[in-house]
């Protein structure tokens, strides 16, 4: 059944129903969403070669009459979830009628399966990429990461011929939805509880700190952005180093003894690791004239050198009601996005700070690959280690960095041959969604992956014609009092904190003996330790408190200790000092 419209088009209104001798078939758009003959025969031979885990998030693409529904749930794992996804709105309808009818029919409300089958709303169905990505919130009861371990797609029909690229993109986004989650608890697990205790550290530093916010927005001269590739010292080799004067720097932590040893002037320096390793890149006093842009969760150590000042920010390294607590403190500070790499890092920042944008920002050393040998540019702590270590079997030269497993080939943008690995090719990827699109960001890098951005040579008269008509730029000198008011606030906190733990340990040893107000100890105790996942958001199974679980209770119960004396300390820090008698 066709209609015209007035422009003299047709268009199948509705889907139609086909019997054939083996069962329906669909027609639709003027094609046949399956085959004339055997509609069945084509999606169950596909589903039999198929092999479904348990926990495996199966995306049934464009499933229409669910031909091959009834294979699927009989060899699909346990914890599996089968979600029916339709972009056509027509289809949709006639896919949902069709499930409603085969759940009937089953007998269940998922038609007796042992795992969920259902279809996606159809107006959530456009924002599904961003809800697996976590980068939107969804109203349907969507399927938690840590109840999926992998993602497969199965085309049930032809329907997906009107809109596969939007198909593959949400198997794509699926798929890195759930490898993502699973990467960033085995992130968690090792480092989870050093960036809990950095955070709680560094909260007592904030009265002593200054306010990143007051430079955000003020500066009018170019920005540079150094990483610690090797791009940094193949541009300081070939740049006129007279042209810093007019620039704004700024490096990320690792790159600083390289900038010191070539006489640049470092404006800030931005600090995200959390690790003690990171320690030996402000040996020396590199960092002495520099005002430092140091995350919560960064090592505290480093936040505590004589510098110009200290300035902190807040990356989210981990979803949790105890950091959506924190951040709504009036002390706490200025919140950007968690982007991995402190190259990502220090150019969001860098942007951030110029006054509009029209202030162009460059960027180099921001590799994510390295050539043959060499990892980091010359003079990062990095290679000054193997330097000062190497000997007849262990050479200066870090050979197998490109051999490690997960290396790969690849070429660099200046064409030559250069190495990478799955983290830094995820950072450059990562880059290149982040700021693609951002208004005077430039590459003036002269190696490494390319980053997606307009690319300038630096060396030539034209880049220095260009930033002579700037004027010299300089960053006056700051030396931040204590706020006494933000001291007084955090001291509170910190001293609830404190007692709050103690009550955990309260309940935890002493049970029901402890009971008051008419409240059990299950309920208080998961009202305190949900509020603050510090305490087991490090644990393999720390993706999910379970006050039933007495194995993770009791785990809980010795980081109240640990993390007790980090609290402790941070309060003798901002107690008053008594007057001496």
């Amino acid at each position: 059944m066709t209609t015209s419209n007035p422009g003299g088009e047709s268009r199948l209104e509705k889907p139609c129903l086909v019997e054939t001798s083996q069962g329906f078939s669909v027609s639709y758009k003027n094609r046949f969403l399956y085959s004339k003959y055997a509609p069945k025969r084509a999606i169950v031979q596909a589903v039999q070669s198929m092999t479904f885990l348990p926990n495996t998030l199966i995306l049934c693409a464009s499933p229409v009459l669910w031909h091959g529904l009834s294979e699927i749930l009989e060899k699909a794992g346990d914890g599996c979830i089968v979600l029916g996804i339709e972009t056509d709105r027509e289809l949709f309808r006639l896919a949902q009628s069709e499930l409603e009818k085969f759940k009937a029919e089953r007998g269940g409300a998922d038609g007796g399966a042992k795992c969920r089958v259902e279809m996606l709303p159809i107006d959530e169905i456009r924002r599904i990429v961003e809800i697996m990505t976590g980068k939107e919130k969804s109203k349907i009861d969507f399927p938690k990461p840590h109840t999926l371990k992998r993602a497969v797609m199965v085309e049930m029909s032809g329907g997906t011929a009107f809109d596969r690229d939007f198909y593959r993109e949400i198997a794509a986004a699926a798929e890195n939805a759930v490898a993502s989650f699973w990467k960033n608890r085995i992130t968690l697990t090792k480092l989870g509880r050093l960036f809990s205790k950095n955070l709680l550290d560094n909260i007592s530093s904030l009265p002593d700190a200054g306010n990143c916010k007051e430079f955000f927005g003020r500066i009018g001269n170019p920005i540079v952005v150094f990483g610690a590739g090797e791009g940094t010292q193949k541009l300081l080799d070939d740049i006129d180093r007279r042209i810093f004067e007019r620039l704004c720097v700024v490096a990320v932590d690792a790159a600083v003894p390289s900038l010191k040893a070539n006489g640049v002037r470092i404006d800030f320096i931005a600090a995200v690791e959390a690790q003690l390793a990171i320690e030996k890149a402000y040996i020396g006093g590199g960092a002495a004239d520099s005002i430092i842009f140091a995350d919560m969760a960064s090592r505290p150590a480093v936040t505590r050198h004589d510098n110009k000042g200290v300035c902190f920010f807040a990356s989210e390294f981990a979803d949790t009601n105890f950091f959506r607590r924190v951040t709504k403190e009036d002390f706490f500070p200025a919140v950007v996005p968690p982007l991995g790499s402190v190259g990502l890092t220090a150019t969001y920042l860098a942007l951030l700070l110029r006054k509009d944008q029209s202030v162009p920002v460059f960027v180099t050393g921001l590799d994510f690959s390295y050539s043959l040998g060499a990892t980091h540019t010359k003079g990062a702590p990095q290679t000054i280690q193997r330097q000062s270590t190497c000997d007849r079997l262990h050479p200066a030269e870090n050979y197998e960095a490109a051999f490690k497993a997960g290396a790969q080939r690849t070429v660099g943008k200046d064409g030559a041959a250069a190495f990478t690995d799955i983290a830094l090719y995820s950072y450059a990827r990562n880059f290149q969604a982040t700021f693609e699109g951002q208004r005077n960001l430039f590459d003036i890098g002269k190696s490494g992956l390319d980053l997606g951005l307009i690319k300038i040579d630096a060396s030539g008269s034209d880049f220095w014609n260009m930033m002579s008509n700037f004027p010299k730029f300089s960053l006056a000198k700051q030396k931040c009092g204590r706020n006494t008011e933000s001291a007084k606030k955090i001291l509170d906190f910190l001293e609830n904190e404190e007692k709050s733990l103690e009550r955990i340990k309260e309940l935890l040893i002493y049970g029901k003996d402890v009971e008051k107000c008419g409240r059990t100890v299950e309920s208080e105790l998961g009202e305190l330790i949900t509020d603050r996942e510090y305490l087991f958001l490090h644990f393999p199974d720390g993706h999910n408190f379970d006050a039933g679980n007495i194995s993770q209770l009791k785990r809980i119960r010795g980081e109240a200790d640990f993390f007790l004396k980090t609290i402790r300390n941070g309060i003798r820090r901002l107690r008053p000092t008594p007057p001496s008698p």
